[in-house]
Order: C-alpha cells, then sequence, then structure tokens
C-alpha cells in the first residue's frame, strides 16, 4: 500500500493529473465567461485576470501540496550574457520555423489556421482598447504565466526523469492546453524550442522572452505577411527560401548548443549529471496518467 501511495505521488501521475484539471478548467471556464460577456464588460481585462487565475493558482496550489518544493528547482535566474547568442539564434529559429509550418498548411490545405480560443474571443469582441492593452493581455501575461506554469511547474517536475523528456512532456502539455488539431504541430514546436532554451540557459526569462516574441509575431500579422508574399513571390520560391532560412538557423543554433555544452562540460552547472531521458521514455510517455491526459485534449478539443 505504501508503494502504490508513493507512486501517486510522483511526477509522472501528479503532472499529467494537474495538466488535466488546468485543461478542462480553461476550456469549460473560458467558453462561459467568453458567452457571458456584455457590451459593458471590459474583455482584455477579463481575459487578463482570467489566465493570472488559470495558470498561477494551480501553481501555487501545486506547490503547497507538494510540500512547498518540486522534485527540482525552477530556473528563476537571469539570462548570462555567455547565452545571449544562443538565445537570438534560437528565436530566429522559433520564427523560420514557425513561418515554415504555417506555409506547409497553406500548401496543404489552402489556408492557415488562425489560433482561437479564449484570449483571441476576447481580441475580436474588444471594441475600445489599444495597442498597449492588447500587448499586456496577449502578449506579455501569457507569456509570462504559462512559462511559469510549462516551464516553471511541468518542467522542473519532470526533469528528474530526463532534460529531454522534461522539455518533451512540457511542449505536449503547451500544445495540448491550445484545443486545435490543426494546430498541433505550430503548437508542439514552439513549446520544443521554449523548453529547450529554458534548459539549455537555465533561465525561465529566456523562455519568456522568446514567447513573447512567438506571440507579438501571432498578434501582428504572419499569417497576412505570409500569404501576401507567397501571393507575390510565389509559392515555390517562399517555400524554398523559408526552408533554407529555417535549415540555416537550426545550423547556427546546434553550433550554438554544441559551445553551450562544452562549456559546462569544463564548468558544470550541477554537481550530478542528470538522468538518462532514455532510460526513462517508457515511465514517462507511457503512463497511464499520460496518456489520460492525451485522451483529455482528445476530447475537449473534439467535443467540447
Amino acid at each position: 500500500m505504501s508503494d502504490i501511495r508513493s507512486h501517486l505521488k510522483t511526477p509522472s501521475v501528479t503532472v499529467p493529473c494537474l495538466a488535466a484539471a488546468v485543461m478542462i478548467i480553461l476550456r469549460l471556464c473560458g467558453r462561459f465567461v467568453i458567452s457571458n460577456m456584455t457590451e459593458e464588460s471590459d474583455p482584455l481585462l477579463t481575459v487578463s485576470v482570467l489566465q493570472l487565475i488559470i495558470f498561477i493558482l494551480p501553481c501555487i496550489f501545486y506547490y503547497l501540496l507538494k510540500g512547498r518544493r518540486l522534485e527540482t528547482d525552477p530556473f528563476f535566474y537571469m539570462v548570462r550574457p555567455k547565452h545571449f547568442i544562443f538565445v537570438i539564434v534560437s528565436a530566429l529559429t522559433l520564427l523560420c520555423g514557425t513561418l515554415l509550418i504555417k506555409y506547409g498548411q497553406f500548401i496543404l490545405f489552402d489556408e492557415m489556421y488562425s489560433t482561437d480560443g479564449l484570449v483571441d474571443s476576447a481580441i475580436s469582441g474588444s471594441t475600445g482598447a489599444g495597442g498597449a492593452g492588447l500587448i499586456v493581455a496577449y502578449v506579455i501575461i501569457p507569456a509570462v504565466s504559462e512559462e511559469l506554469f510549462y516551464r516553471g511547474v511541468i518542467l522542473s517536475e519532470y526533469r528528474p526523469y530526463g532534460s529531454v523528456n522534461a522539455v518533451i512532456v512540457s511542449a505536449f502539455c503547451f500544445a495540448f492546453m491550445h484545443f486545435s488539431f490543426d494546430n498541433f504541430v505550430l503548437y508542439l514546436f514552439a513549446g520544443l524550442i521554449l523548453g529547450m532554451v529554458a534548459v539549455v540557459t537555465r533561465s525561465l526569462l529566456a523562455s519568456v522572452i522568446l514567447h513573447v516574441l512567438s506571440n507579438l509575431l501571432s498578434l501582428y500579422g504572419s499569417d497576412s505577411f505570409l500569404r501576401i508574399t507567397i501571393q507575390k513571390s510565389g509559392e515555390i520560391f517562399m517555400g524554398f527560401l523559408l526552408v533554407a532560412l529555417f535549415g540555416l538557423s537550426l545550423v547556427f543554433l546546434l553550433s550554438r548548443l554544441e559551445q553551450v555544452y562544452s562549456a559546462y562540460a569544463e564548468k558544470p552547472p550541477v554537481s550530478a549529471l542528470p538522468a538518462s531521458s532514455k532510460d526513462n521514455i517508457l515511465k514517462v510517455f507511457f503512463s497511464p496518467a499520460f496518456l489520460a491526459l492525451v485522451a483529455v485534449f482528445v476530447v475537449l478539443t473534439a467535443f467540447i
């Protein structure tokens, strides 16, 4: 019995339960609030408050339930100057990869699926908010609150199973909570880059900065820019250009990654090596709790 209780307290069980609870609250609460907004409501203020409540309060509640400690300490550190170039190259890779995925959607499906959900519904219903309000509600608050949840709590809890597994799980949770089959690959890619940046730089601030840039790109017309550019330059030329840019950015990213870890090999940031991700794949991705989380995503996205 004690073995069962200890197993139920492991991150492979508790984190999927936390993520599933937040997904359900986000989906149901978001739809209820948006559908009941009146003309007097301030949609951007409502969205801002809801995002803080839906993402930050569960983090605090989970932290208290865990006895005021996580499995590993979150990366609450500043970005070191030696990592600035890596962050910049990661941002370029995120930008090029995002545009390439959207280009693929345009070519395969003759359209680029816009992000939907609570935030976008509020923006479309906003009547008096200026640019500053949009940036706060749609760019800054989501970046901070979501990074604290995905890379602060989820990634930190899964790091004992290996850093690669932690990055992948946090990326899947990030994609799940956008409730989109069409944009799943887009969100998964973004989540992988954000998680990698947090782990490599050991700074949540770095992933917040990239998340802000990604939100700005989404807010200010990456879809429209891509459509116009494809129409003027042609599909083949644009596709070649995006593939070339993404390939170059990826090469530079891997080069900088090698340099960062070469420095870590000379002066390790931790006293003990992290667990092997390869040895924990079955425990992480085929656990009943994680498979249940996948099922929750499918049900919420397809039927609710």
